[in-house]
């Protein structure tokens, strides 16, 4: 059966163009048919009709509204395609609330041929259930990525693979990147697979962490400065931006700039151009930027701690990276991996891990993330007096007096002679079969829905209300 596309594109040109390279993109033994619409009410109008379509590709703004109106009366239909967004001259805060709504990818104007089929695998024409030969390649092919552009970065649970695919996608693109999680869990590392993928990865890469620089030298440190510009300013400067120049800049910690900072920074990001202290000519910049934070942003911009519009100018695309003890199951694997390092480092002969040590792992609930499990790993093979397995007597203090055990079941829920909490109970039981949906499907949440026998926008709404980290 031939594969059904609907372009939503008030421009003919663009609707045109990117009908023909779908058209050649494409198997011509099955073949492919392409409906266009002009309008949000003509894509309404096939919608309705009851005609089936495979993917929607919509531009982000057309002359009746936005395209994620089109994404919203696609998130009401039974079996909804998945909708791939166009976007030219859109605002960073319109791609950001088309992705957040279900769009499935986003194809930047200009795009090329390449782009357009790239997309149309990704999202179109994935069989609805993929066969174990299938998925096998699909995890070889992150596997393969993940080991050229982020070795380190370690882990198997789907959480994990999903989002590994969200940063093999967008690394190619010029999109700001503001990446999400708790201290510890990979920002930087994650970061560097965006710079390594990307068509910038023979360019320089700069980190600033902004919460280590003082706050009457923060713009020096980003703009730069000239001689004489302030005191101690004995001869010019150049800034981390300008050497970022053609390359990528990553702003870790961001949530800490201050105010007014945060203006200069949302000036550079619309401008392009970097004005010294001292200076009144401005440089022309051209930068890739990738911001993280372990702040909630949103939080903080109702709060007034945070500009909206930087924000939404950083949070092109977001990527969440999933706390350690929502992947418990990846915990023996890393570390396993850290006792190798550390071995080999101290030149000790530590053959592995005990089972007992590995489940007492696996409950602990890790507030400091991987980077913590390296510390606990670490200190487990320095102290380590004679070789052989790393044992329960190896394990810091802490870990015995939480009184975690072999054969404990962290998940479980037993009525104690003191009673328990129900809605506590219930919200944990529902966040755990989310959990063992999205692991099932492999990150995808509308096969997870159809798991959970939940409409698409139901379970949406519970991962958005539990806040559970998903790719």
């Amino acid at each position: 059966m031939p594969k059904n596309i609907l372009i939503v594109d008030d421009d003919l040109n663009v609707s045109r163009a990117l009908a023909r390279r779908l058209r050649r993109s494409f198997d011509n033994d099955t073949g492919l048919e392409v409906t266009e619409a002009d309008s949000i009410g003509a894509a309404h109008a096939h919608l309705e009709s009851g005609h089936s379509f495979d993917a929607i590709f919509c531009d982000l703004k057309l002359s009746d509204g936005y395209g994620w109106q089109v994404i919203d009366l696609v998130n009401e239909m039974e079996n909804p395609p998945p909708v791939v967004v166009i976007s030219g001259s859109g605002d960073a805060e319109d791609v950001v609330t088309a992705l957040r709504k279900g769009a499935c990818d986003f194809l930047l104007k200009p795009f090329t041929g390449d782009q357009v089929s790239e997309a149309l695998v990704r999202a179109c024409f994935q069989p609805p259930e993929k066969s174990e030969a299938d998925s096998e390649a699909e995890v070889e092919s992150i596997e393969s990525w993940r080991f050229r552009n982020a070795p380190q970065f370690l882990g198997e649970h789907a959480s994990v693979l999903g989002m590994l695919q969200h940063v093999r996608m967008v690394a190619a693109t010029d999109s700001s990147v503001l990446i999400t999680g708790e201290s510890g869990t990979g920002k930087e590392l994650v970061s560097r697979a965006l710079q390594r993928g990307s068509t910038r990865c023979m360019e320089p890469f700069v980190v600033l962490n902004c919460a280590a620089i003082p706050e009457n030298l923060i713009e020096s440190e980003f703009f730069g400065h000239v001689k004489g510009a302030f005191t101690g300013a004995t001869a010019n400067r150049k800034g981390h931006f300008v050497a970022a120049d053609g390359g990528t800049i990553f702003l870790d910690e961001v949530g800490e700039l201050p105010l007014a900072m945060q203006a200069k920074l949302l000036r550079v990001l619309q401008e392009k151009e970097v004005v010294p202290v001292g200076e009144r000519r401005a440089t022309t910049i051209d930068v890739r930027v990738i911001a993280a934070t372990n702040v909630n942003l949103e939080k903080a911009v109702e709060e007034g701690r945070f500009r909206s519009d930087l924000f939404f100018r950083l949070n092109v695309i977001p990527i969440e990276i999933p706390a350690l003890r929502e992947r418990a199951s990846d915990i023996p694997l890393i570390a396993q991996s850290f006792v190798q390092r550390f071995s080999k480092k101290l030149s000790k002969r530590i053959e592995g891990i005990d089972e007992s040590v590995l489940g007492a792992l696996k409950s602990y609930d890790w507030p400091g993330n991987v980077r913590q499990l390296e510390n606990v790993i670490q200190r487990m093979v320095v102290l380590k007096s004679r070789d052989g397995k790393l044992g329960v007597e190896d394990l810091p203090s802490n870990f015995s007096r939480s009184g975690v055990q072999e054969n404990a079941e962290p998940t479980g829920l037993t009525l104690t002679e003191d009673g328990i909490e129900f809605n506590d109970a219930v919200e944990a039981f529902e966040a755990n079969l989310i959990k063992q949906a999205l692991a099932q499907a492999r990150g995808n949440k509308a096969e997870a829905a159809r798991l959970l026998r939940l409409r698409r926008t139901t379970f949406l709404e519970k991962l958005k209300k539990r806040a559970l980290a998903v790719a």
